[in-house]
C-alpha cells in the first residue's frame, strides 16, 4: 500500500467508533419522542475491516416500523388469558387513560397513523457523517 492509502486506512479506523456514536445520536434525535422506548431500542454498529466500512442500525420495536411506514386502521385485542396468571382487575384487558380516567377494554379500534419517516432519511445522511468525522 502507498502512503496515502495507509493514511486513509488509519483515518477510517480512528473515525469508525466516532461514526458509530454519531449515527446513534442522530437516529435518537430523529426518532419520535412519545415514549423513550423507541429511542432506547436503537442500536448502531460500525466496523472497519479488510478495507470495508460497514454500518448497521436497528430499532427492533414495533413503533419503529409503524412510525416510519405508517399503519392502517386495525383492531387491537387482548391476548388469550394465561392460565397461571392470578385473576384480578385489569388482567386480560387493555388499559389506557382518557381524560384522566382509566379505562379497561378487551378490544379497541385503532384509527391507524400516517407515515413519519425518520429512520431511513437519517441513515441516508451517514455519508455526510463520515465526511465530518474524517475532516476532524
Amino acid at each position: 500500500m502507498g502512503v496515502l492509502a495507509d493514511a486513509l486506512e488509519r483515518r477510517l479506523r480512528l473515525a469508525t467508533p466516532r461514526l458509530q456514536g454519531r449515527v446513534l445520536v442522530e437516529l435518537r434525535r430523529a426518532a419520535p419522542k412519545k415514549t423513550r422506548q423507541l429511542q432506547d431500542s436503537i442500536r448502531v454498529r460500525a466496523r472497519y475491516a479488510a478495507g470495508l466500512l460497514t454500518v448497521t442500525a436497528e430499532a427492533p420495536v414495533v413503533q419503529a416500523a409503524t412510525t416510519e411506514r405508517g399503519a392502517r386502521a386495525h383492531v387491537i385485542t387482548t391476548r388469550p388469558p394465561n392460565r397461571k396468571a392470578r385473576s384480578g382487575r385489569g388482567r386480560g384487558a387493555l388499559r389506557f387513560k382518557v381524560g384522566g380516567k382509566t379505562l379497561y377494554r378487551r378490544r379497541v379500534n385503532h384509527p391507524g397513523n400516517r407515515p413519519k419517516p425518520w429512520f431511513f432519511p437519517t441513515l441516508r445522511r451517514w455519508g455526510s457523517f463520515l465526511s465530518d468525522e474524517l475532516a476532524r
